[in-house]
């Protein structure tokens, strides 16, 4: 007798195989069983039902926010099963002593209240564990955070025995069990780095068959710039690139997914390894601090404030947001203005108040100038804002929704408590894939769009045993009603949860039930084996 039996469901592999009617049996943490199966100890009904993969984000930061809401109901109910983390240059380790405070002070919107008790990276995977998540979580290493463990926040590039260590770092990181390295390269510290320091360490990353995994430096106006650079960190290292995010930001710039899906066709049939990845919203989210020019932010968070608090250097911070400056990407102009600019969450209770309002909006409350509001904002909080901001297209989603090489990534963030303001894509990324693009607008074919969600992420990443429903492979299963799978978020109401996932597994444990979690907490750290 099994331990568990879904019984009868459509079943839809994660591979892009026919869907078919079978019953599918766990033991333990395994599928057993496929096909007409015995009894189980615990039978669901799946009939009329699509049986599934668990779904695999591939990109999140929930390094960040595991330690205060280990259940995630956010992604869990919405059928996920494994999270990549450490994205966008920011991993929870490696910290040094002397740069410790400029990095918890640098990453603060990403997760409140962590107890920075670890320094190196086989401690950072410990305590991961021992938060006992949900669901599983997949280790990069951040190459911002590398960075400031290094040489602090200070611009300019490294000294040659500096990038020694970042190298030395990044071989750590590999050893103890991460799967690659990830930039941001419109944050500080990566904001700083040249193309040939990301390709040395990269090339660290290599040895041990890595992922890179980029926030590229720029997705409005030099945007195939940035492609080329990504490309030519891949081309020089060796490396398979995850390009993150991918999207087209500016009303003049829309479109220019399509030219750069081109591009990365092009790399890869001359043998390149690369894949992309998006979120089904036109608003994308981010540190409010990312509206600020870059110089504004050298040397960290006590030096914004002060800029921030300046008359001068507030001037100049105004307008160089309003006229651009070269090699910025400027996203308070890629906006269009700041009713356009949402406060998503902020660290302090005295400005909740302003969470979910535009800046347009907030400014008005208080009978503020909104730059005025935004600066004073941003050094009340110590830039620990966060925001969503428009900027993406429609057309340009339906785009990435059909092309073969791009999972699904929520860039879920700062989700630190059950029912956190956040952008809507942290609870609804997955479930709005399929109810929009797959049933409402028949953009792509439900064997395809699990496809996207379960066995392309995994292969990306290098998982062999998750993203696909076979025998012996992980029992990371999620049952839902194709009929009614659908997001239910708004900017305004940005916590609702999902409708229409009926069941979700992760390691043969059931973890929800409906629109309820069972408390089960089965999740594990994902370490990459030696030799993988």
């Amino acid at each position: 007798m099994h331990e568990h039996v879904l019984r009868g469901g459509l079943l839809v592999d994660g591979l892009g195989g026919p869907p078919r009617i079978a019953d599918v049996a766990t033991d333990g943490s395994r599928i057993s069983a496929i096909g007409d199966v015995g009894n189980g100890e615990n039978e669901l009904d799946a009939r009329g039902l699509v049986v599934s993969p668990g779904f695999i984000d591939i990109h999140t930061h929930s390094d960040f926010t595991v330690f205060n809401n280990p259940l995630a109901p956010h992604a869990v109910l919405q059928g996920v099963t494994t999270e990549v983390i450490g994205n966008c240059g920011f991993s929870v380790a490696p910290i040094s002593d002397q740069h410790a405070r400029e990095f918890e002070e640098l990453v603060r919107p990403l997760g409140e209240g962590i107890d920075w008790t670890w320094r190196s990276f086989e401690d950072s995977l410990r305590a991961l564990a021992l938060a006992k998540p949900a669901q599983n979580l997949v280790p990069l290493v951040g190459h911002g955070t590398i960075r400031t463990a290094v040489r602090g926040l200070a611009k300019g590039g490294p000294s040659q025995a500096e990038q020694t260590e970042m190298r030395g770092l990044v071989g750590d990181a590999m050893t103890a069990g991460f799967w690659g390295l990830s930039t941001g390269l419109i944050y500080p510290p990566g904001v700083y780095a040249a193309p040939d320091e990301l390709i040395d360490l990269a090339k660290v990353a290599n040895r041990w068959a890595g992922l890179y995994s980029t926030h590229m430096r720029d997705e409005g106006d030099h945007l195939m710039d940035s492609i080329e650079e990504s490309l030519a960190v891949a081309a020089r290292s060796g490396i398979r690139l995850q390009v993150s995010h991918l999207k087209a930001v500016a009303r003049k710039n829309w479109g220019m997914v399509k030219t750069a899906l081109e591009r990365i066709d092009a790399a890869r049939a001359e043998g390149a390894r690369v894949y992309t990845d998006f979120y089904p919203y036109e608003a994308a989210s981010t540190f409010l601090t990312a509206i600020l020019p870059p110089w504004a932010l050298d040397g960290g968070i006590p030096a914004m404030i002060e800029r921030l608090r300046a008359a001068d250097s507030r001037r100049q911070i105004r307008r160089e947001m309003l006229a651009g400056v070269d090699g910025w990407w400027n996203p308070y102009r890629a906006s269009e203005g700041w009713n356009r600019v949402i406060v998503t969450s902020v660290v302090s209770k005295k400005n909740q108040r302003f969470e979910g309002l535009t800046v347009a909006d907030a400014a008005a409350r208080v009978s503020a100038d909104p730059f005025d509001f935004v600066f004073d904002l941003l050094s009340e909080e110590r830039g620990g804002v966060l925001m969503a901001v428009f900027l993406m297209s429609e057309a340009d989603l339906k785009t990435l929704a059909a092309y073969p090489h791009a999972a699904i990534g929520s860039d879920s963030v700062g989700v630190v408590a059950v029912g956190k303001r956040a952008h809507p894509r942290a609870y609804g990324s997955f479930v709005r894939f399929l109810g929009r693009y797959v049933r409402e607008l028949g953009v792509l074919d439900l064997p395809e769009a699990v496809r996207r969600m379960t066995s392309l992420p995994a292969s990306i990443v290098g998982l062999d045993d998750r993203g696909h429903l076979t025998v012996g492979s992980a029992a990371d299963i999620v049952v839902f009603d194709p009929d009614t799978i659908s997001d239910q978020t708004t900017y305004a109401e940005p916590t609702r949860l999902p409708v229409g996932v009926r069941a979700v597994f992760v390691n043969g444990r059931r973890v929800a039930s409906g629109d309820q979690l069972t408390g089960e907490r089965p999740g594990r750290v994902l370490k990459r084996r030696p030799g993988e």
